[in-house]
């Protein structure tokens, strides 16, 4: 069976990972929903799939309630970074973009031997084995054939699939809007009181 690389182009857009944090997480931050799209510009500038990155962090946040979470949504560290024990707070970033930044590219060192195109902000980069987890299956050190990996829990990469297969297959919000008015439309439409069909001939839903 195939494996999922960490770098490359994303599957998922902004709309559906932004549908699936409000479906899973519905009192989910604004401020969370604003930065998604950080996951997918960091991610193309390093060549790192963003879609990954933020599976990952919904995983590692718990879908962004932050319940178990050593880390809270003001460290702008949504993936754990630096949290190496129980009980420590782990790293914090003074902005969102840039905690997305410095966890895109913890996730290249991983999967890449390629230098970083943009000023390092990942305090624990130096210390990674550069390209030892080229697969999202491999970012868990039970799985890694080199013993090396973000987590030592295991399934941790089937677990990130698994929430990424997910965000893949949701509707983005505009889709499920135009749907709604489809079915509106067609319910006009089969009254009593039929319209015209000159009044409605195409409804095309993008």
């Amino acid at each position: 069976m195939g494996k999922t690389n960490i770098m490359g182009q994303a599957q998922a857009t902004a709309a559906q990972m932004q549908a699936y944090i409000r479906e899973i997480n519905p009192e989910v931050a604004q401020s969370v929903i604003n930065m998604i799209p950080l996951y997918l510009s960091e991610g193309a500038t390093e060549g790192v799939r963003g879609d990954v990155a933020f599976a990952q962090s919904c995983l590692e946040t718990g879908n962004f309630t932050f319940s178990g979470s050593a880390v809270t949504l003001d460290q702008n560290n949504f993936a754990g970074i630096g949290v190496t024990q129980n009980g420590m707070k782990g790293h914090s970033w003074a902005t969102p973009q840039l905690g997305i930044r410095a966890q895109i590219q913890h996730l290249k060192a991983y999967a890449s031997s390629s230098p970083l195109c943009k000023e390092c902000v990942d305090p624990r980069y130096a210390y990674v084995k550069k390209g030892c987890a080229p697969y999202v299956e491999w970012l868990g050190i039970q799985e890694n054939p080199q013993g090396a990996g973000w987590a030592s829990g295991a399934n941790y990469g089937e677990k990130i699939l698994n929430i990424l297969d997910k965000i893949i297959h949701m509707e983005s919000g505009e889709k499920e809007m135009s749907i709604s008015i489809l079915k509106k439309l067609i319910g006009i439409n089969q009254t009593p009181l039929r319209r015209s069909t000159a009044d409605i001939r195409y409804i095309v839903v993008h």
